[in-house]
């Protein structure tokens, strides 16, 4: 990571409230919004557009207090009179990130009068409870322990009633809070995937929302992108479908053994993985080395990316994913980006901020909505093919008066410079910002610079710092811990 480090690292100074602004059309009244999630029922205009506004709170609040009231918004959204049985349980997932964010009263009691809907005779003569307030008490776990309860549901035998429950509990043992006592139980990866592939047996629903994804990586990197896939996996929606592309380079591909360990994580969520050969002829590499400084940290297989147009002729977009992520939050909202006018989304690289000012001064480019990481992209590649990508990176390389430290990254944020969409950056949350209380929520983890989970790499911190840095490390190995190479070494 370069030295000269101008950074922004506030979301209260992040600029992306006014940025979002101009790019989603329009920032809509949130308690206007409120209001209108009472009218029933909703058109699918309205829906969307609500959806919009609750996900824009969830996104991009600055305090405790908007985040859980955008996920409560979309609890209420999802759990309408015109709900889908899918959406009823991302209402119920949706009210368990609001809890686990910040317990408020309504919020409970919104969660708990979902997951007894229907059934509010069996549940109200079973817990001897007589109103809202009892409901409070004795179920919605602001008052005690939700984890009983729950269980003391199920044994009613109530099939759809025990689907939800079932999904209820998977939520608290993947974010330990089961009451506003915060009194955390262990996490029970294990057990949360048990509980909800039980509720897809129950409940029949179908993994029929696909989403393509792409890692780039060697065999060095397999085990890192299996933690990848294993977490993606663990924290899907109920309905999404994964779709895995391994771009390789033809010259270092990965091996039979790591290839099979990484097509056989089914045990966790059902997914189709294939391995491609990045072809030849694609990328100039004689013009490639001229301007960029490869290195055994950035080899030239980072550049990949910019050419997924070509590697996926038959896609309409991808999700591109580093593998030194943990992903922490359903992928599949990257699909509902407007991206029409957009060749790539990515969130603001707030560590580099000065790359904008290098960029622009010594090589001669304008770069728009600040310097954009690229470990985490969504690519239009439609439009891709329709702008001719290619050109426009050859462009890039050959206009350039520089070099490239970081050739991928700076070389999309230089030739897509007006096609870049702006994502929250809770979409790319670098473990580097351990310094900052108010990152409490965050979608992808990225360990990106030279510290690594897995490897020994000193970084001069503080004792504080370093103690935080350890806490947020430990994701890593949890979800490791699913991979055919579990979490015992660290290579």
């Amino acid at each position: 990571m370069h030295s000269e480090n101008y950074c922004i690292r506030d979301i209260s100074t992040y600029s992306y409230q006014k940025l979002y602004s101009i790019m989603r059309e329009d920032l809509f009244n949130f308690d206007s919004a409120l209001e209108q999630l009472k009218d029933k029922p909703l058109s699918v205009k309205d829906k969307v557009k609500l959806e919009k506004i609750c996900t824009f709170k969830i996104e991009d609040g600055k305090v405790r207090l908007e985040v859980a009231k955008g996920y409560d918004c979309l609890l209420q959204l999802y759990a309408g009179e015109d709900a889908t049985l899918v959406e009823k349980y991302k209402a119920i997932k949706n009210g368990s990130y609001g809890l686990n964010t910040l317990y408020t009263k309504n919020a409970a009691i919104n969660l708990a009068k979902l997951i007894i809907s229907g059934y509010e005779k069996e549940v109200k003569e079973h817990l001897n409870i007589k109103n809202d307030s009892d409901l409070i008490k004795y179920f919605s776990g602001y008052t005690e322990d939700e984890i009983a309860v729950l269980n003391d549901l199920i044994s009613l035998n109530i099939a759809e009633l025990t689907a939800r429950c079932l999904y209820r509990l998977s939520m608290i043992h993947l974010l330990g809070r089961p009451s506003l006592n915060e009194q955390d139980i262990k996490l029970d990866y294990k057990l949360a995937i048990e509980e909800i592939q039980s509720v897809i047996k129950l409940t029949g629903i179908k993994q029929d929302n696909t989403l393509d994804i792409a890692l780039i990586i060697n065999d060095k990197f397999a085990r890192h992108a299996a933690t990848v896939i294993a977490s993606s996996l663990i924290n899907s929606d109920i309905d999404s479908f994964y779709k895995f592309h391994i771009v390789m380079n033809p010259n270092d591909s990965l091996t039979e053994e790591s290839m099979e360990k990484l097509a056989s994580m089914k045990h966790i969520r059902d997914y189709s993985i294939d391995f491609i050969p990045f072809p030849e002829n694609v990328l100039d590499l004689n013009l490639a080395n001229e301007k960029i400084e490869f290195s055994d940290m950035w080899p030239p297989l980072v550049m990949y990316r910019l050419y997924f147009d070509q590697v996926f002729p038959n896609l309409e977009s991808i999700l591109y994913l580093d593998a030194d992520i943990i992903v922490l939050r359903d992928l599949n909202s990257f699909k509902k980006l407007d991206m029409s006018n957009y060749i790539v989304a990515g969130s603001m690289d707030t560590a580099l901020t000065y790359c904008t000012l290098k960029v622009e001064e010594e090589c001669n480019r304008k770069i728009n909505n600040f310097y954009k990481n690229s470990g985490i992209v969504f690519l239009n590649l439609q439009n891709m093919r329709e702008k001719q990508a290619k050109n426009m990176v050859l462009d890039a390389m050959h206009n350039s008066k520089c070099s490239f430290a970081y050739p991928d990254q700076d070389l999309l944020n230089i030739a897509f410079h007006n096609y870049i969409y702006p994502l929250s950056m809770r979409w790319n949350f670098y473990t580097y910002f351990i310094d900052r209380d108010n990152y409490f929520s965050y979608f992808i983890m990225h360990y990106a610079g030279k510290k690594k989970p897995w490897n020994n790499e000193e970084i001069k911190w503080t004792k504080d710092i370093l103690e935080k840095y350890q806490e947020i490390e430990k994701y890593y190995w949890r979800y490791r811990e699913f991979t055919p190479w579990g979490n015992k070494d660290f290579n």
